[in-house]
């Protein structure tokens, strides 16, 4: 089969990255042809990470588009939409080019078969009755138990409800990390990192730090960020005990190396579908200790490879914890990658391509 996995692919984050991670597994670990389609151009950041001798990327297809690009979908058995957080691909009207982000016109009749990814928001899930009149099969999959069960659930939902779907995680290279971890510093560390944006970093974190070193002291414990943004870096960088690194200044793998458990601590308002940096710090055999919202329900079970808190109180009575008993970071990061080893990429290639089959 040939394989399209199109996105729109305007920077690199975590709904990127599985684009990427989940057309290179199709190409590594089934018999398929993969291709990457994007809307518009590629960034050199997210093309540095295709398998290029494996993956054929099609860029600029409906943004500025070829004629040999505009038949690209038609030429794809399957086509996989990765909607990130772009409302307007699962309208008919986006297909026919009659919406603000292009005017390029794909007969969708000729493709057949479509599944939608919804990797950030699931909300536009509800109207691919549009497309039912054009497409033979079309499937869902969800980022999260909340979004698949919303779908079941709302009534917003009523005309898609009867659609197929699964939940899926983000697929991680269980080699991208290493496990055992390598660290050799005596204090425990606690970790975060992620993009820079502002809701991506909690400004709790001074508070919190502040509270943690009163409890338990600053030789105890140390606090490595990578990629927090200006305004909540500047609060923080003065305590003795936190060492702060720009973004991508190490990669994923030397930053995990250094840390003990990682922390996952965005913007109270922030509701994360699966967090693909708190999979990778799983993979590598972190505990986590997470907001209970969204993905993390899914990635955290309680007690077992980490915690959820919904306060300030909670994140500093699980720090203590985990400083109180080490034992258990070695014990709750072992149970972190056991799960972790269920979104390998091989193992979410193989029930993604099960799920798309007829």
């Amino acid at each position: 089969m040939k394989i399209g996995v199109f996105s729109k692919i305007e920077m690199l984050g975590g709904s990127e990255r599985r684009c990427i991670e989940l057309v290179n597994g199709i190409a590594e670990y089934t018999s398929h042809d993969a291709f990457l389609f994007t809307e518009g151009n590629v960034p050199l950041s997210v093309k540095a990470l295709v398998n290029t001798d494996e993956v054929k990327i099609c860029s600029n297809l409906l943004v500025h588009p070829k004629e040999k690009s505009k038949n690209a979908f038609e030429l794809m058995d399957k086509i996989i939409v990765i909607n990130t957080d772009a409302k307007h691909f699962t309208h008919l009207d986006y297909w026919q080019g009659l919406t603000s982000r292009h005017n390029v016109s794909i007969d969708i009749s000729k493709i057949g078969d479509m599944t939608f990814l919804f990797n950030f928001i699931v909300s536009p899930s509800r109207h691919l009755y549009t497309l039912k009149s054009e497409l033979e099969d079309i499937r869902i999959i969800t980022a999260n138990s909340k979004f698949f069960n919303e779908i079941t659930k709302q009534d917003r939902y009523e005309l898609v409800r009867d659609i197929p779907r699964i939940k899926l995680e983000s697929p991680i290279d269980k080699t991208s990390v290493d496990f055992p971890k390598k660290k050799s510093s005596a204090k425990i560390s606690f970790g975060m990192h992620s993009k820079g944006l502002d809701n991506k970093w909690n400004t709790d974190w001074e508070k919190s730090i502040k509270k943690i070193n009163q409890r338990l002291g600053e030789n105890r414990i140390d606090f490595h960020f990578m990629g927090m943004n200006d305004s909540v870096a500047k609060k923080i960088n003065k305590i003795k005990n936190v060492y702060i690194y720009k973004e991508n200044a190490l990669s994923i793998r030397e930053y995990l190396n250094n840390i003990d458990v990682f922390t996952f601590f965005p913007c109270w308002r922030r509701e994360e579908p699966w967090a693909r940096v708190i999979g990778e710090a799983m993979m590598s055999g972190c505990p986590i200790i997470a907001t209970a919202k969204g993905g993390n329900l899914d990635q955290i079970v309680n007690g077992n490879n980490g915690f959820l808190f919904k306060n300030t109180n909670e994140l500093m009575d699980h720090v203590v914890y985990f400083t109180e008993h080490p034992s258990e970071i070695e014990v709750m990061g072992k149970n972190s990658r056991r799960m972790a080893l269920e979104f390998d990429t091989k193992k979410v290639v193989k029930r993604l391509i099960d799920f798309i089959e007829k």
